[in-house]
């Protein structure tokens, strides 16, 4: 049987309403998730590996969650922070909450995403703690002699450079000399467009991140000479 043509318009139309009503169906509705807004810091510790070009940071601040799904952004465009490293843990009773997982949302570039699950809300300290370089620090010393020749009053100061573009204000600083054995180059891994190569489908492995937190618990309890407050450090200027 031979159906009767139809003219243009009307099989335009056809298409357009098939279209749309194939879409309704197809595509569920998203629920939006606010972010949640990083406040000022209450405190941050940098402990510097300076043969290494390598420092460990431990940022503390005060967050508040609401009850269910929250989202915390975190971005380190413009520096040498290697996201890779970046951690959350919830500081003092933060039982009610799960830091589930940290993502990097696609045709993004240095942003990544923590998911937290809260059942309840709740205002908690969080600690983020990550690697960074271009931090590197330098000792001088002054030996002022008595007028009898007899004794001398030796004074010790060091001078922090930074170079990470990021500042860290009235930091607690720690320092550390000796060798340290890196797999990967803090500044290069810093430098990749993607953290973890190109996206594609990972199997999680829980042994890679365990031997990773030993490794930084290992560098956090290395003996350090702690720095006095005036080595506060703010980045370099430009020329």
């Amino acid at each position: 049987m031979i159906q009767p043509r139809r003219n243009a318009p009307d099989r335009v139309y056809a298409m357009i309403l098939f279209m749309a009503v194939f879409f309704t169906h197809s595509v569920p509705a998203l629920a939006k998730i606010d972010l949640v807004t990083l406040p000022d810091r209450d405190r941050v510790q940098t402990t510097i590996y300076n043969q290494a070009d390598l420092t460990l940071v431990r940022d503390t601040r005060v967050l508040t969650f609401k009850a269910g799904i929250n989202q915390l952004q975190f971005s380190w465009a413009g520096t040498r922070i290697d996201p890779t490293s970046l951690s959350l843990e919830i500081q003092g009773s933060g039982r009610d909450i799960d830091v589930v997982q940290m993502t990097f949302p696609a045709r993004t570039k240095d942003v990544g995403i923590w998911e937290i699950h809260c059942k309840k809300a709740a205002q908690v300290p969080v600690e983020i703690t990550y690697f960074t370089s271009g931090i590197s620090w330098q000792a001088f010393y002054t030996a002022t002699l008595s007028s009898d020749y007899q004794t001398a009053d030796l004074h010790g100061f060091v001078r922090v450079n930074n170079a990470s573009g990021e500042d860290y204000d009235n930091a607690q600083t720690r320092l550390v000399v000796g060798k340290v054995h890196l797999l990967d180059r803090i500044a290069q891994l810093a430098q990749r467009e993607f953290p973890y190569g190109r996206p594609q489908v990972l199997v999680p492995q829980p042994e890679i991140g365990a031997a990773y937190a030993a490794g930084k618990q290992a560098l956090d309890s290395a003996v350090a000479m702690e720095a006095a407050p005036s080595v506060a450090m703010a980045r370099k200027p430009k020329v």
